[in-house]
């Protein structure tokens, strides 16, 4: 006698059961071996269950255990459904004695070849989690149409890491009926980089998700679409039917991405909503409140935690920091001395009792904790932005001034301002020209308020409005920037504060979320309201050389390097001219460059004038370019592609070259080969790569970013992908793979019910 596995497969709503009274109505159906369950989602939160039994004599209606509070009201639910059950009749009784009997197959340990057809299929795929191969793809085609059958499989074929042949089964799909179709749909948008184009409307998925799981996986679809406020209402939807710490986890995130902390404040108060919380998930869960702007609710979060696990070394740390922030040292000395006598080696608790001391009017006590912190953890930005700052209170100029540069910041906007403040103190000619329009537009920000016009005419004044920024960032120096206000010293949301670089940087990531013509048209803004920075113009200028228009680039980072010398203005102007084949004013402007920079190892020209001296056939020069280029920056794609055929116009193998260039870029390759009806695999000769990278290269345009590739498609889009674009949504699928198991099994059951017998 065979053995049955517990499975629970996802049911359609069949038609008598429409016809109940809305409140009857169940949200969702669950076929399993012992019966079939209903599940209810009360607006109120939680979830009811009831639980129908197949019997000798009829329909047996149980109820499903669950921390819906109202027994009565479950209770007058269950005799309800009852009674409609039993108005129903035979036609209910034999709908679930067939649902029993399909689901008791369906999971039964039993040889497979006992089975038949689309039921093996079924069960390999959603009992067993297997992969879809051939075998099941016919029979799930044959049974189901190849239109319904391919959202799903398709998203299993990604699951398993086979993302073209996931492409090749949603070719099929044009429209999403189901929730399953939906997601695949958005998927296959977005794992080709055209996540910028899809509709709207077809991620308007509320009324598809029936029950907790189904919003947790539309809500990570949303978020993972870079849409973290469409992503809020379906995490709450699930953390209401079920306290998951899985759906608190991502309301936190996605109101920290969203700057709105209301939901996750709202998820917050529902009765239990931390109780089986550990400390480690409070700290995430008050870090999310400070990214969206609530830092008394964090606070208050961590007072609460501290005072049940006062032992807990991550919530005194960080209760700690934020008392820092709010200057109030005493009571910050205090929690991190409390964890630096438990660990006298930990980094964190003695920055914070340095950056107290320092605050504190003692600055040797302050230096010593933060040396020692340094030597701990050299590369925590807080510790080295505090020991550069109490370096130059010292008066120790030259180590400050290396400290403040000797390693990145991520153009930290605090960074920027102690920057000029160092270098402001000991070189004057800092705060006027060169650079100095990031120190100035950040101090435009921080004295928003102010009712009158900044002046940086006197330096005196410079470096006072310098410290004064300084001083109302309090004892605040991680990326989250805050002021403190009042006498009570309450901490308020400075986000507005944003290095120049780094608004460039963003809008250029919005390429992923917007079309490209309402990026540029952002550029162009920013080019208004920064006119002292050259950021609005070259960083968008470098968009127009990915999207091809290497006039209009050239006119932008022209005017960037004529006015500015700045350095992507000869890098980018340069790379424009070459795309014009005008090479030897490229390569004349990146000789004019030398003359301003010393060039960064790992800067876009290696990458460009590499290329410009491969098409020339100078390959000896583009070899030494391009080696260069990839060995500083290992990510920079078109340095990759470039040098792949500079080796096969030598008659190299190219081996590693093209490895790196099929892993960094799938997608791109798997275009090209679907264009030139080849299989990508590793039986291709070295002329069709050759062929193959030749494309992709006029493909990707002018861009030979290391950060964000893109190319233009056969039909005039710009596809838009990261470093690990392909890996992030195959892991996507992963996560939603029984969503897709879920619609196989919910159409194969649909299909059998509806064969006669």
């Amino acid at each position: 006698m065979s053995r049955t596995r517990s499975v629970r497969l996802r049911l359609s709503s069949p038609p008598w059961i429409d016809a109940w009274p809305v409140g009857l109505r169940p949200s969702s159906l669950v076929g399993t071996p012992e019966g079939v369950e209903l599940r209810y989602a009360p607006p109120s939160g939680s979830w009811v269950g009831l639980r129908v039994r197949v019997t000798p004599t009829g329909l047996d209606v149980g109820v499903v255990p669950s921390a819906f509070p109202d027994h009565v009201a479950v209770e007058r639910l269950r005799l309800a459904v009852a009674r409609r059950l039993e108005r129903s009749g035979p036609q209910a009784r034999a709908w679930a004695r067939r649902v029993v009997a399909l689901c008791v197959t369906l999971s039964a340990e039993q040889d497979a070849g006992a089975v038949d057809g689309v039921l093996a299929a079924a069960r390999r795929l959603c009992v067993e989690e297997a992969a879809p191969g051939r075998e099941e793809i016919v029979a799930l085609e044959r049974a189901l149409g190849a239109a319904r059958a391919a959202a799903p499989l398709g998203l299993l074929a990604c699951a398993a890491g086979d993302v073209e042949q996931a492409r090749s089964l949603w070719m099929s799909l044009e429209s999403g009926e189901t929730l399953a179709s939906r997601v695949a749909l958005a998927v296959r948008d977005a794992i080709i980089g055209l996540q910028a184009t899809i509709d709207p409307e077809a991620l308007e998925l509320t009324r598809l998700a029936r029950d907790d799981s189904e919003h947790s996986r539309c809500g990570l679809l949303l978020f993972s679409l870079g849409r973290p406020g469409a992503a809020l209402p379906h995490f709450l939807a699930a953390y209401r039917q079920e306290r998951t710490w899985f759906a608190l986890e991502f309301i936190a995130r996605a109101a920290a991405a969203s700057g709105d902390a209301a939901p996750l404040e709202r998820a917050l108060d529902e009765p239990r909503s931390c109780d089986e919380l550990g400390p480690a998930q409070q700290v995430e869960l008050a870090d999310a409140l400070i990214e969206a702007h609530a830092h008394a609710r964090a606070e208050q979060l961590l007072r609460e935690a501290h005072a049940r696990w006062p032992d807990a070394l991550e919530v005194r740390l960080r209760l700690a920091e934020l008392a820092l922030w709010r200057l109030r040292l005493g009571e910050a000395r205090t929690l991190a001395e409390a964890a630096a006598e438990r660990d006298p080696e930990d980094a964190r608790a003695l920055k914070i009792i340095g950056a107290a001391a320092f605050l504190d009017g003692d600055p040797r006590t302050a230096l010593d904790r933060l040396e020692r912190a340094y030597a701990l953890a050299p590369d925590d930005r807080e510790i080295r932005l505090w020991r550069a700052e109490v370096l130059f209170a010292l008066g120790e100029r030259r180590r400050a001034g290396q400290a403040i540069v000797e390693k990145g910041f991520d153009n930290q906007a605090t960074w920027q301002l102690l920057r000029a403040l160092i270098e402001g103190s000991d070189r004057a000619e800092t705060l006027h020209g060169g650079t100095s329009y990031n120190f100035r537009l950040l101090l435009r920000d921080v004295f928003a308020d102010s009712q009158t016009p900044l002046r940086f005419d006197d330096d005196a004044r410079s470096l006072a409005l310098l410290r004064r920024a300084l001083s109302r960032i309090g004892g605040n120096r991680s990326p989250q920037m805050t002021f403190t206000v009042g006498d009570e010293r309450r901490l308020v949301s400075a986000s507005h504060v944003i290095a120049p670089r780094t608004r460039a940087t963003s809008l250029q990531e919005r390429l992923f979320v917007d079309p490209p013509e309402v990026v540029l048209a952002a550029f162009d803004e920013l080019a208004r309201d920064q006119a002292e920075a050259p950021y609005g113009i070259t960083y968008g200028a470098e968009v127009r050389l990915w999207l091809g228009d290497y006039a209009g680039a050239l006119a932008r980072f022209e005017r960037a390097w004529q006015e500015r010398r700045t350095r992507w203005g000869y890098v980018g102007s340069g790379a424009a001219l070459m795309l014009l084949e005008r090479g030897d004013e490229a390569l004349a402007r990146w000789e004019e460059g030398r003359a301003y920079f010393d060039y960064l190892p790992e800067e876009a020209t290696f990458a460009y004038r590499g290329e410009l001296w491969r098409k020339r056939g100078e390959l000896e020069r583009a070899a030494t370019e391009l080696e260069h280029a990839v060995a500083h920056n290992p990510a920079r794609l078109g340095a990759w592609v470039n040098l792949a055929l500079l080796q096969l116009e030598r008659g190299e193998r190219a081996t590693q070259a093209i490895a790196q260039v099929s892993a960094r870029a799938p997608i791109l390759c798997g275009e090209v080969a679907r264009e030139l009806a080849v299989a990508l695999d590793s039986n291709m000769s070295e002329e069709t790569w050759r062929e193959l990278l030749a494309r992709a290269l006029i493909k990707m345009r002018g861009n030979r970013s290391s950060k964000i590739h893109t190319f233009v498609d056969a039909r005039g889009r710009l596809r838009v992908l990261s470093a690990e674009h392909a890996a992030s949504w195959v892991r996507f699928a992963a996560t939603s793979a029984q969503l897709a198991r879920d619609d196989i099994a919910q159409a194969v059951i649909d299909h059998l019910l509806s064969q006669p017998g």
